[in-house]
């Protein structure tokens, strides 16, 4: 018997009791901080010349409390030791000041001088002023604003050209394209956490994180060489800001709602629809009445309830729960800062849930004046029960448990039980299983656990000069737990014991170790004074490994439960044991960046990158990967300086070469595994040595990106309207292709084959509508258009792609051609249906009159009037055909994404409300194919589109087959849709749809308490506030969502939505407290 493992939410219990208790004993430490007097606080506010500044706000941080200067530019107000002073006013820079008895005097510079903030970039940190390439900065305000549980859903509409679809289900990694799709071997951008290379941040806490950084141009990318490509985010965590120590406490709670779905036949109208597809079958004795009675008692399936599958499904509300504390501390020589938090999310379906534990430690230590130490760790314990969102990975539908929900039958049938007319025979007719038994039938446990340690060294070896090194390590250990039961398709049709349940159990622990050593040097002391150069050379060494182990067991008992099964795995037979142990991927790289700048005007950056990667042969391992990029402010030209209404102009130019290697190892050298088959005529499974499905290719080499960008920062009215426009042409050459062969006895292989381009333009705004001493108003608003093009396939005229969503009824639904974008939708023209006089009633069967293109073998028996008809594109004049009657239907790539948000404040009070928008793309909404026809089942359900009065109707009022075609053609005079009867699957216009959208994301309400009920509490900040998020969504898309992309195998074929998971709608109630 199996041991149980303890529960990761018990591991979570433990270890959050250890922080709290630590937490604890450092607040006792320093609860005299806590109870400091109110003193009066005097002083003066001048700008960069001397003069006093009028009118300029002073508040107590983190508190409404404040006054205005006076003429003078003098201030007084009260407020606590320990606290500080915020002072600013429009068109100059925010400054911080401490408390003190003792008048302050506090400086506010222009507020061009904004452009000095610092912002993070490859290795290092630079002043926004001085940057040459197109980075973009979200802070941790931003991110507050919408919670989530992946915080990169906070991103969504914030940054131009960052499109992010999300699935709808905590757990599921939102999907991430930065100026479109560069490689068709995959778009997903490069993430960069304090420092440390990763393949995702789905373990990271939105409460932890200071900032984003979004690298876009190739002045910031080609110094990440090989994994730059797609666009770089970088991500920083929060520290200590300020002296003293400081404790907070963030939470939140609230309720999700799934969004109105797609409505079905109610009771009556699906009894008649069976009724007439019986009728068409000539099977109305056989498969009608036995289950539904005669159809004279057809009326008393008219306001009969049934059964609602989702609301029985989905209809839950689902709770969310977030709650963080957090501990900071700043000191003369030490830095310090810890956080717990842990989310929990109840899913709108049944049987499922989320819940996540993070840790974060950050340390910082300066021993001497020249030496600063550094360690921080990041610990996340994440938990998915239940059957979650449906696999989105596979190129097959192993769980389309959404459509099981749609289209079940609403009326419990007689004889489905035990007697007669059992579940199985159901499937058989239908291809449906109970929803709820085949929800349960696809549980599944996930377990992830992240642990990421970085230590790092700073050296100052002489003035100017500073070596920094790094050692980053991260473990990962991820557990999947996945039961079939025996409504399954792997149970009943691949299981060694069929018709019984089975599991499979799969652990993979991986680990990527990374060091860089940077020495940089600043020439300020040896130029003159116009003159600025700063060098920065490094070395990176990188080394992941991974194995996963996969245990496959069959033949539980059939009332063997998930649980059950996980617990009790001696139960069932093994039929497979594999511990796979992938090669190893080593990269190393050598860099070097250059910046230099004259008189504060002139910016020139260069830099290169040579990577070192193991994919390759040895003989060419090395990518070579240079940039350059130059910068002119014209704000700071003597003929500028007195437009007092140019706050900032900038203009910037880049051009730069990235790399990708986004390929397992493996490819270019012959490497045999061992693995296992069930094929064969054996009764186990039986082990062989093998090359695998992939054939290698030696000839390998990087697939390369040419960037260049052209862009334009500036500011008016003391940057009030500020923002930057963006126009880009990236080239990507030697696409690492994964590439279909046959006859080999492989299946595919690794190939450089073709190029594609990507082209856009980007603007994003910012504007200060109100800013007062009460109250202000702020709105920001960004643009981004882009257009793909794939220039060769390698001389290919044009790769063939299947999203796999009908199984083998279809062979390809997308296409890939030179000269058009990606994402090319690819099917019939629907041409609405075939009328009656088309036709000729024999007696027991219509035939089609002569010249009438033949769609029969679609139409299955739906033969005949009101037959759905395609449009004849030429070849076979005599009926419709695959090869000949097939085109271009559409294309999913967006002809423009966005955002924009309105923020302010009044008096305690503060809102915003953020939106995101899409343009101009198409969706192959599979869902409505499905939905709209039978493909050779029986009883399934339809959508109101196939209602009896939208349908074609080939009965009369007594039940009886009309024959005569001049009345039918009467009788469906009124009526637009064409008979649901078909054989097989189809991809036609009618099932592409325009997916542009309006959503609002979110919206939030807050109130921070007054300063004088603060302080008789003793807190520094109280503030409460109500979220809303996905509150509404305009779009004409008649399907579940228009923000979709549910097959994921492979981004030959994005935008297609088959059984996803449903959106939800949510509301919460959260507090900022600090101590």
């Amino acid at each position: 018997m199996k041991k149980n493992r303890p529960e990761s939410c018990g591991v979570g219990r433990l270890l959050f009791k250890a922080f709290v208790s630590v937490v604890l004993l450092l607040a006792a430490s320093v609860s005299g901080a806590f109870a400091q007097s109110t003193i009066d606080v005097t002083g003066k506010v001048i700008d960069a010349d001397g003069q006093p500044v009028v009118g300029a706000s002073v508040v107590v941080a983190g508190t409404y409390t404040g006054t205005t200067t006076g003429a003078d530019g003098g201030f007084a107000l009260k407020a606590r030791e320990g606290q500080e002073l915020e002072v600013s006013f429009i068109g100059m820079s925010t400054q911080r000041v401490p408390v003190s008895a003792v008048p302050v005097t506090v400086t506010l510079e222009s507020e061009s001088t904004m452009i000095e903030q610092a912002v993070v970039i490859g290795y290092g940190t630079a002043k926004k002023r001085d940057l040459t390439g197109s980075i973009v900065n979200v802070d941790a305000a931003t991110i507050a604003n919408r919670p989530a549980s992946n915080p990169l859903a906070s991103l969504q509409g914030r940054v131009a050209g960052v499109q992010i679809t999300n699935s709808g289900r905590a757990g599921q990694d939102p999907e991430i394209r930065i100026r479109g799709t560069n490689s068709i071997n995959g778009f997903a951008p490069l993430y960069v956490v304090d420092g440390m290379f990763t393949d995702n941040i789905n373990y990271l806490n939105a409460n932890d994180i200071e900032s984003f950084e979004i690298l876009k141009d190739p002045s910031s990318l080609a110094i990440f060489g090989v994994r730059g490509a797609n666009g770089v985010i970088m991500v920083t965590t929060k520290s200590a800001r300020q002296n003293g120590v400081k404790v907070s406490f963030n939470a939140y709670a609230g309720l999700k709602y799934v969004t109105p779905m797609p409505d079905m036949l109610d009771p009556y109208e699906y009894a008649l629809w069976q009724y007439e597809q019986s009728v068409y079958r000539n099977s109305v004795s056989s498969m009608y009445e036995p289950y539904f009675g005669v159809y004279e008692d057809m009326h008393l399936y008219k306001n009969y309830a049934g059964n609602d599958w989702k609301k029985i499904v989905f209809g839950r509300s689902a709770t969310t729960q977030n709650y963080n504390v957090a501990l900071t501390g700043k000191g003369d020589k030490m830095t310090y800062s810890a956080s717990y938090t842990r989310q929990m999310d109840d899913a709108v379906m049944i049987t499922s849930d989320f819940v996540r534990d993070n840790f974060t430690f950050k340390f910082q230590h300066k021993p001497s004046r020249k030496v600063t130490l550094d360690f921080q760790s990041r610990f996340s314990d994440t938990k998915i029960s239940g059957s979650g969102a449906n696999e989105q990975s596979g190129g097959r539908s192993s769980d389309p448990r959404m459509r099981y929900v749609m289209q079940y039958s609403p009326i419990p049938l007689k004889g489905l039980s035990a007697e007669g007319f059992d579940d199985d025979e159901f499937y058989k007719n239908s291809g449906l299983f109970t929803p709820t038994e085949y929800i349960r039938d696809n549980d599944r446990i996930q377990k992830r656990r992240n642990l990421a340690l970085s230590g790092g060294f700073s050296w100052t070896i002489a003035k100017n000069l500073v070596f920094r090194s790094n050692l980053n390590l991260e473990f990962n250990w991820n557990e999947n737990q996945r039961f079939f039961g025996i409504t399954t398709y792997y149970a009943r049709m691949n299981s060694v014991v069929k018709d019984h349940p089975a599991i499979e159990l799969t652990n993979t622990d991986s680990r990527r170790i990374s060091n860089y050593n940077t020495l940089s040097y600043d020439f300020k002391d040896l130029l003159p004074k116009k003159h600025r150069l700063n060098i920065l050379v490094g070395q990176e060494l990188n080394t992941s490994k991974s194995r996963t182990l996969t245990a496959d067991i069959d033949g539980f008992p059939v009332t063997f439960s998930a649980r059950q099964a996980f617990r009790f795995t001696t139960e069932g037979t093994a039929v497979s044991t594999n511990n796979f142990y992938a090669t190893p991927d080593n990269l190393l790289s050598f860099f070097t960046r250059i910046n230099y700048s004259y008189d504060d005007r002139y910016l020139v950056t260069g830099t290169l990158r040579a990577d070192g990667s193991s994919k390759f042969q040895k003989s060419q391992p090395w990518g070579y990967f240079p940039s350059g990029a130059v910068a002119w402010r014209i704000s700071e030209e003597p003929f500028l300086k007195e437009a007092e209404w140019l706050s900032q102009l900038k203009l910037r130019a880049s051009i730069g070469l990235a790399g990708n290697d986004n390929i397992p190892g493996g490819q270019t050298l012959a490497e045999y595994t061992s693995d296992n088959t069930q094929l064969l005529p054996f009764e186990t499974s039986v082990s062989y040595w093998s090359q695998g499905k992939y054939m290698t290719n030696p000839d390998l080499v990087w697939e390369t990106t040419v960037s260049r960008n052209v862009g334009l920062d500036f500011g008016f009215f003391n940057n009030r309207l500020n923002g930057n426009l963006d126009l880009y042409l990236n080239t990507t050459h030697d696409q690492l292709i994964l590439f279909p062969i046959k006859g080999a006895g492989y299946t595919h292989q690794y190939r450089n084959m073709g190029s594609t381009q990507n082209k856009g333009i980007e603007l994003a705004l910012n504007a200060v509508l109100v800013d007062q001493r009460d109250y202000s108003l702020q709105f920001s608003f960004n643009i981004a258009m882009n257009r793909n093009k794939v220039l060769d396939l390698g001389g290919l005229d044009r790769i063939e792609a299947y999203s796999s969503w009908a199984s083998t009824q279809i062979d390809y639904d997308f296409v890939v051609t030179p000269g058009q974008s990606l994402g090319q939708i690819w099917g019939y023209v629907s041409d609405g249906r075939y009328p009656a006089s088309d036709f000729t009633w024999t007696g027991s069967s219509w035939q089609a009159n002569e010249g009438v293109l033949d769609n029969s073998h679609i139409a299955g028996n739906g033969w005949g009037p009101g037959a759905v008809r395609f449009r004849d594109l030429g070849g076979d004049p005599d009926a419709i055909s695959a090869g000949t009657d097939r085109t271009v239907l559409g294309c999913t790539l967006p002809k423009a994404t966005g955002g924009f948000s309105l923020a302010g404040r009044i008096k305690g009070f503060d809102f915003n409300a953020n939106f995101t928008y899409t343009l101009g793309n198409k969706i192959l909404n599979v869902n409505k194919a499905e939905y709209t026809s039978t493909a050779g089942y029986r009883y399934q359900n339809l959508l109101t589109a196939m209602s009896s009065g939208n349908r074609w109707q080939s009965i009369d009022a007594a039940g009886q087959r009309i024959t005569d075609p001049a009345l039918l053609d009467e009788i469906n005079r009124s009526t637009t849709m064409w008979t649901p009867m078909s054989a097989y699957r189809y991809v036609s216009s009618y099932i592409v749809e325009d997916g542009s959208f309006l959503r609002l994301n979110s919206a939030t309400i807050g109130y921070s308490l007054p300063e004088a009920l603060l302080r008789k509490i003793r807190l520094t900040q109280l503030r409460i506030y109500v979220t809303g998020t996905n509150l509404f969504c305009w779009t004409g898309y008649s399907g579940f969502d228009p923000e979709v992309d549910t097959r994921r195998s492979t981004p030959l074929t994005p935008g297609v939505d088959y059984s996803p998971y449903p959106k939800t709608r949510g509301f919460i109630v959260g507090l900022n407290l600090t101590f």
